[in-house]
C-alpha cells in the first residue's frame, strides 16, 4: 500500500542526514587531534577515519538525492522499515567511498615513501597532484558524474523497478560511485594540503557542495581547473607551503 509522503517525514530526513555530517564533523575534529597520521595507521583505521571524513564533507552534498530516494522509500514502508532502507542506501554510499579510501590510503603510502626517501622531489609530487586533479576537472567524465550527481532523478527512479532484496544498497553504491567519479580528484588534493588538514577538509567539502548544487557548479568545476594548475606552480616554487608535502 502507497503512503503519503508528509513534510514532517520529508523535515525529519533533512535533519537525519544534516545531523549525521555535523556530529560526523566533530568527531574527525577531534580523531585529528588525536590520531597518528595515515601513514602510520593500519588500514582499517584509516578508512574508519576516512569513513567519518566523507560523512561529514560528503552529507551535506548528497542531501537532496537521500531525500529523494528516502521519499521514494517512504511511499512503501513505514517506521523502522524506512530506517533500515535508509540506512543501506547511505551505507552502498559509504561503501563506494571506503573502496576509493583503500586506493588514497595506498596513494599516501607511495608518496610518503618517496618523501622519506627523496625530500627533494616534494615539489614534483606536490605539482603531479594539482596537475592530476587540474586535468581532471576539465575531462568528460568529470562532467557526466557531475551531471548526475546534481540531477540523480532519472537514474534513481530507474532502480525502482528492481526487486526490493538488496536494492537500497545498490542504489546507494551506485549513487556513490558517481559521487567518487565526481569528486576523487578534488579529494586527491588532499595529499598535498594533509589528509588531517582540517582548513583543506572544510575548503574541499565547500567546492563540492557549490559544484553539486550551485546553478553555476558546473562551470565552477572547470573555473577550479585553473586555480588547481596555479598550484601546482606554487607547490614547485613552495612545497613547504603544503603540509602533506612537508
Amino acid at each position: 500500500m502507497e503512503q503519503r509522503v508528509t513534510p514532517r517525514f520529508t523535515v525529519a530526513a533533512w535533519s537525519a542526514v544534516l545531523a549525521a555530517a555535523a556530529l560526523a564533523w566533530v568527531l574527525t575534529v577531534k580523531m585529528s587531534a588525536h590520531m597518528a597520521m595515515p601513514a602510520m595507521m593500519p588500514l582499517p583505521a584509516f578508512l574508519v577515519f576516512w569513513s567519518v571524513m566523507m560523512i561529514a564533507m560528503m552529507f551535506p552534498s548528497v542531501a537532496p538525492a537521500a531525500l529523494l530516494w528516502t521519499r521514494a522509500i517512504a511511499r512503501t514502508s513505514l517506521g523502522a522499515a524506512q530506517a533500515w532502507r535508509m540506512t543501506q542506501f547511505l551505507g552502498g554510499y559509504l561503501i563506494a567511498w571506503a573502496a576509493f579510501g583503500t586506493v588514497l590510503y595506498e596513494a599516501i603510502l607511495q608518496v610518503s615513501s618517496l618523501l622519506a626517501r627523496r625530500p627533494e622531489s616534494a615539489g614534483i609530487a606536490g605539482a603531479a597532484i594539482f596537475t592530476l586533479a587540474a586535468l581532471y576537472q576539465a575531462t568528460p567524465l568529470k562532467r557526466a558524474c557531475l551531471m548526475h550527481c546534481r540531477s540523480p532523478f532519472a537514474a534513481l527512479m530507474h532502480y525502482a523497478a528492481f526487486p526490493r532484496r538488496g536494492r537500497d544498497l545498490l542504489v546507494g553504491l551506485h549513487h556513490g560511485a558517481y559521487c567518487v567519479g565526481c569528486c576523487w580528484g578534488l579529494m586527491m588534493l588532499l595529499l598535498a594540503a594533509g589528509i588531517m588538514n582540517l582548513a583543506a577538509m572544510a575548503g574541499v567539502a565547500l567546492l563540492v557542495l557549490l559544484e553539486k548544487r550551485w546553478r553555476r557548479g558546473d562551470a565552477l568545476a572547470r573555473w577550479s581547473s585553473a586555480l588547481f594548475a596555479l598550484l601546482a606552480l606554487g607547490a614547485l616554487l613552495r612545497p613547504d607551503a603544503f603540509a602533506g608535502l612537508r
